[in-house]
């Protein structure tokens, strides 16, 4: 119901006006980042739950992609690691069962070489190289570059080398702050 009245076209308008903010690394204030999470989560949310959001996202074009794509690279990534989370969530949902997104990064080879480069960087944070890299595994064969078996396999064996349950009382006691 909210697609259909037109929640996606405001919500890409903001999106790409807060991406282009923060897209250079200069504006990273925590309000800015903050709404820029926000309007992101709330894209993947529609689209992972309703085709319409997910047409009316093809519809926006080559130039969307470009867009998050640039959310999830440096310098934006380090500056503001949760908005490139949130952009690399949004790459992953709308790659998957979704072959436009295919014929869209086809389009724009810029986007795809700037996925490319996040899954290939070491310094990456770990969430959005491994979200950029299944977003290369949804869109298919073609798209993957030859690289990226040791890509990922330096991404998933640092996730598993870390021991996660270490920062879990500090995570709780941030959301259990969050709450209240």
């Amino acid at each position: 119901a909210i697609v259909d009245a037109d929640v996606m076209t405001p919500l890409l308008a903001s999106i790409q006006q807060v991406g282009a903010l923060l897209s250079t690394g200069e504006d990273t204030k925590d309000e800015t980042v903050e709404l820029a999470c926000i309007l992101l989560d709330l894209l993947w949310e529609l689209c992972e739950s309703s085709v319409a959001a997910v047409e009316r996202f093809n519809a926006a074009g080559p130039a969307f992609p470009t867009s998050l794509a640039q959310l999830v690279c440096p310098p934006l990534s380090t500056a503001a690691p949760s908005v490139a989370a949130s952009a690399a969530q949004c790459l992953h949902v709308l790659s998957e069962d979704n072959p436009q997104t295919g014929e869209i990064f086809k389009a724009n080879p810029a986007a795809l070489a700037a996925i490319h480069g996040v899954i290939a960087d070491p310094s990456t944070p770990h969430l959005v190289s491994s979200l950029c890299a299944g977003t290369i595994l949804n869109l298919g064969p073609e798209f993957r570059p030859a690289d990226l078996p040791a890509s990922l396999h330096r991404i998933f064996s640092a996730a598993m080398s870390q021991d996660h349950m270490e920062g879990l009382p500090q995570a709780l006691s941030q959301v259990h702050a969050a709450a209240t």
